[in-house]
C-alpha cells in the first residue's frame, strides 16, 4: 500500500507545473493592504479562498502584515502560521551575511565578517 501512495504522490508532483494566473498593474500605494485587495481581487475571481492552506513570499517584515490582511478577509488562514519565507531569499541572505557580497558588490568592510 505504501509504494502505491508513493507512486500517485510522485504522478501528482511529476504533473505540477508553473501558471500565470494574473498580471495587473498595481495603482496607488505599493502598501501591504493595497497588495492584500489585488490579492483578493485574484484569489476570488478564481473561487480559490477555500483551497488556500500557505502563503509564500520573500523575507521582508511588511510581509507579515500582507499576511495579516489576507487573513482578515480569509477567515480560514492564519498568517502566523500558514506563512511560509521562501528559502532562496533566505540563503541570500546567510549568503550576505557571511561573504559580505551580495550580486558582485562587496557590501562590508573585510574585518567586520563574522569568518
Amino acid at each position: 500500500m505504501e509504494s502505491l501512495k508513493h507512486q500517485s504522490a510522485a504522478k501528482v508532483a511529476s504533473e505540477l507545473k508553473d501558471v500565470v494566473i494574473w498580471v495587473a498593474e498595481i495603482d496607488g500605494k505599493r502598501s501591504d493592504e493595497n497588495l492584500a485587495g489585488y490579492l483578493m481581487e485574484i484569489i476570488n475571481a478564481y473561487g480559490i479562498g477555500d483551497k488556500l492552506f500557505c502563503i509564500t513570499a520573500d523575507n521582508i517584515s511588511s510581509n507579515r502584515t500582507l499576511a495579516r490582511a489576507l487573513q482578515n478577509a480569509l477567515l480560514q488562514l492564519n498568517a502566523a502560521e500558514q506563512k511560509l519565507c521562501c528559502i532562496g531569499h533566505g540563503m541570500e541572505t546567510l549568503a550576505t551575511f557571511f561573504t559580505g557580497y551580495r550580486w558582485g558588490r562587496h557590501l562590508l568592510p573585510r574585518q567586520w565578517l563574522p569568518i
